[in-house]
């Protein structure tokens, strides 16, 4: 791991009418990291030291997270602002890295504009179908989201609903609304749309995964490793969900080997 994380002062934007934020580091080809949920740039923090020397580094707080104002809670939705958010910064192709949630939002993104996506890397990625951390939920994550902005079971299930989180791992620090949000999201998640963007996908693809993840089993991740285009894989014994940052060194090392071998001109 890093001696430091990154931590650089968060820009603002407006963006189609809403208040948009993400931090920025370092010249070069551009890498654009998408985090999960909850989450924030902060996410990236001791992956990005090691790839600034080499690259423009681009971490998002995608929409209702961080410093990010939220639009409608769809991966699909989600990726057109992706590819935006390219737009805004100037950036005619890029690597795109996401973390967990944040991987099929990428990947869609780099389905539908393979002309802006030098290459994907995908990092503790939800697969082709439902792990065993949506399945554990049983189906409830539409009823919760409805629950969550219904103001008499807002409070009681927002505790109950913040403790699911706690126990998964995540921060008891994490803010109500990005909980809400990650609930929105996840109740949304479109399965059939990501088997769909992989069959499609045609863009260069690096995987990592490790198998002591507790949110996504290890069979789900080597089908979408057989499934994904060719690119460096990278299989961890243990590291559990957050990878970008127990194995931080050893995929910045990756990504930078990695980088010259993409093809960063559109023709």
């Amino acid at each position: 791991m890093p001696a430091q994380p990154s931590d650089p002062p968060l820009r603002h934007a407006r963006l189609e009418g809403k208040r948009v934020a993400w931090v920025e580091v370092g010249e070069g080809p551009a890498i654009v990291m998408v985090h999960g949920l909850p989450g924030s740039h902060r996410d990236f923090r001791w992956l990005a030291p090691g790839l600034e020397p080499h690259a423009r580094v681009i971490r998002l707080d995608m929409p209702g997270c961080g410093g990010s104002e939220a639009i409608a809670p769809r991966l699909s939705v989600l990726a057109e602002h992706l590819l935006r958010r390219l737009d805004q910064l100037d950036i005619e192709r890029a690597l795109l890295v996401g973390h967990s949630i944040g991987c099929p939002q990428s990947l869609l993104a780099a389905a539908r504009a393979p002309e802006r996506v030098a290459g994907l890397a995908l990092l503790a990625s939800p697969g082709l179908r439902a792990h065993r951390g949506l399945r554990a939920t049983r189906g409830t994550m539409p009823y919760v989201s409805r629950g969550l902005r219904t103001p008499l079971l807002r409070g009681p299930l927002m505790r109950v609903t913040s403790s699911a989180f706690v126990r998964a791992g995540f921060s008891r620090k994490t803010p109500p609304h990005e909980i809400q949000r990650a609930v929105d999201i996840v109740a949304r998640i479109d399965f059939r749309a990501i088997r769909n963007a992989v069959a499609a996908l045609r863009v260069p693809t690096f995987f990592a995964w490790a198998h002591d993840d507790a949110l996504i089993e290890p069979a789900i991740s080597e089908a979408l490793a057989a499934a994904l285009p060719e690119g460096p894989r990278l299989a961890f014994e243990q590291g559990g969900h957050n990878i970008q940052k127990t194995h931080a060194d050893t995929i910045a090392a990756a990504l930078v080997q990695w980088l010259p071998t993409l093809r960063w001109s559109v023709t």
